[in-house]
């Protein structure tokens, strides 16, 4: 358990694999989350991590748009919702198959909280 104190500003060093149906409306909103707390926040270090490319069929259930296709899914993502919220979003296109890789994804920052959401939407990359 963390006891933390009621006026201590918190730093939060986020990866988010996977943009998405679930992913891409999951990162809007815990942007737009870590937006409204901001005077609590000392930092953020948010990364996106996804190889997919925008296809037509993604902007029927997914936070895309016709002219977004052909684009990767996190640059669109990233660039959209950090210049909206004013926070840096960072993006990577690499797929994560090993331990390590996820680990340097995180950055050298010792001090953050390290948060780790999956939102992978296909059995191999869950099993991953």
């Amino acid at each position: 358990m963390i006891i933390l104190d009621i006026n201590q500003k918190l730093k939060f060093n986020q990866v988010t694999i996977g943009t998405g149906a679930n992913g891409s409306f999951f990162v809007r909103n815990n942007l737009q989350t870590y937006n409204n707390f901001r005077e609590r926040i000392q930092g953020v270090r948010y990364m996106i991590v996804d190889g997919d490319k925008i296809e037509q069929k993604n902007t029927r259930n997914q936070l895309f748009s016709s002219d977004e296709v052909g684009n990767y899914k996190v640059y669109s993502l990233a660039e959209r919702y950090g210049e909206h919220y004013n926070l840096d979003v960072l993006a990577s296109t690499e797929y994560v198959t090993e331990l390590e890789h996820l680990d340097n994804l995180f950055g050298d920052d010792t001090e953050a909280f390290r948060i780790l959401v999956g939102c992978v939407d296909n059995n191999r990359a869950k099993r991953s």
